[in-house]
């Protein structure tokens, strides 16, 4: 019930403010990869990838499934429900995600971030600062390096509560950790060696 009236909702915003653009894509897989469509609904388990044109807005509900990349520019991403979004590029100026829905960002240039409910944002990241007065609003700012890249984000949390729901993969102190475990078990693994090698010696004399 509650899809169906926010699905109501945003038909009469569109029909108000006079710009009647948009699609629904109901199941099935589907493909954006050029043009301008002002909002695109997505529901009944329906999956994407948007690999390139503008798009107003785009919302996902049920157990919907997007991908965004490279080249797409998307004003707002807003999950529902228990959908899920992949974000390997692009520039997107606001996520919203809400229900229960699980978004995981590997690279892209986003303006703001808000999440409610139960939502899940998976960050996979280098390294990253949370100034938590940061950014024009005072709710927070968070910087960084994502993993594997050498570019970098600063993203405005609006919403002080939005930062509880986001996941740094890997932690940065898993890698120091992971990292200074390394070593040891390198020296470990060495020095067997310089002892087998002492008493062949031993035996030499």
């Amino acid at each position: 019930m509650r899809k169906v009236i926010l699905l109501l909702i945003g038909a009469l915003l569109t029909v108000a403010s006079g710009n009647v653009e948009g699609a629904l894509w109901d199941g099935g897989y589907h493909e954006f990869s050029e043009g301008f469509e002002g909002e695109i609904d997505m529901i009944n388990g329906a999956t994407a990838d948007i690999t390139g044109g503008e798009i107003g807005m785009i919302l996902s509900y049920d157990n919907c499934g997007l991908n965004v990349y490279d080249n797409s520019i998307i004003d707002l991403v807003k999950p529902f429900d228990t959908s899920s979004v992949n974000i390997y590029g692009g520039e997107i100026n606001s996520l919203f995600t809400v229900g229960n829905s699980i978004t995981n960002i590997y690279e892209a240039s986003i303006n703001f971030v808000t999440a409610v409910d139960a939502s899940t944002i998976n960050m996979y990241v280098e390294n990253y600062n949370w100034n938590p007065t940061g950014g024009q609003w005072g709710d927070g700012l968070l910087t960084g390096t994502w993993l594997n890249s050498t570019e970098t984000f600063s993203i405005e949390i609006l919403n002080l509560n939005s930062i509880n729901h986001v996941n740094f993969i890997p932690e940065p102190s898993t890698m120091l950790f992971f990292a200074f475990g390394s070593s040891l078990l390198a020296v470990k693994r060495r020095k067997p060696k310089m002892k087998n090698q002492k008493n062949i010696k031993e035996q030499e004399l």
